[in-house]
């Protein structure tokens, strides 16, 4: 279970960063696309939200995703982001996945007490680790505690605040602009998701995909990753 943590001086001497490059090329297929490749992609698994931008602005997400996320309507992200986490949850690793070998050589290491550090937003790395009977975690490592640190400072699709909910129907606001706080959970049966995505206005715990990073959800937990 991930979840809040408050970070300290505690470090680790061996940190593993991984981008969008290492879940792209960690299988030769079932991995989500890299940042040229996504909007065409969303378009085709969403079309009631991301297949409704054409025109000019399509253009400009195919050829610069995070400028031309800028440009949306701010009213209009909080489902785009929705639809965003919906997708990235459906990735699963597969046995051949290297996030798969990587997390059971980690196993097989007798005290490696490095932690992994992962920019994406999907559970590529999450679920592997858990394949392997490695239990990720989010705060700093204390002693006696089993696991492996997993460090999320853009968040990740599954992860929802609990701090203020509002029917998807009913609520709308500016993504920039709006911030919620407090508990934070991991969903991670599908059909509870599914539910949260389809029901819940405000986004997971997941950084919008344009420059700054901004995230609304769960904004004092992305700040205490990014501190770690």
């Amino acid at each position: 279970m991930i979840g809040s943590c408050t970070p300290r001086a505690n470090t680790v001497e061996t940190v593993l960063l991984l981008g969008a490059g290492a879940s792209y090329g960690s299988d030769a297929g079932n991995t989500p696309p890299l940042g040229a490749e996504l909007f065409d992609e969303l378009q085709r698994f969403n079309p009631e939200a991301w297949g409704t931008i054409t025109g000019d602005l399509a253009d400009h997400f195919r050829r610069d995703f995070e400028e031309a996320m800028k440009t949306v309507a701010p009213h209009n992200i909080a489902p785009l982001q929705r639809a965003m986490a919906a997708y990235f949850f459906e990735f699963m690793p597969l046995r051949m996945n290297l996030y798969f070998e990587l997390a059971h050589r980690i196993a097989r290491t007798e005290g490696w007490s490095g932690a992994a550090c992962t920019l994406n937003y999907e559970r590529l790395l999450e679920l592997s680790l858990l394949g392997a009977g490695v239990q990720p975690y989010c705060g700093e490592p204390t002693p006696g505690r089993p696991g492996l640190e997993l460090c999320l400072p853009h968040g990740c699709c599954h992860i929802f605040c609990e701090a203020a909910k509002g029917d998807a129907g009913a609520v709308s606001f500016n993504a920039f602009a709006v911030q919620t706080d407090g508990p934070v959970i991991v969903v991670q049966d599908p059909r509870q998701h599914r539910a949260r995505i389809v029901q819940d206005a405000f986004p997971p715990v997941m950084s919008y995909f344009e420059p700054k990073k901004r995230t609304t959800a769960g904004h004092s937990f992305i700040e205490r990753q990014r501190a770690r």
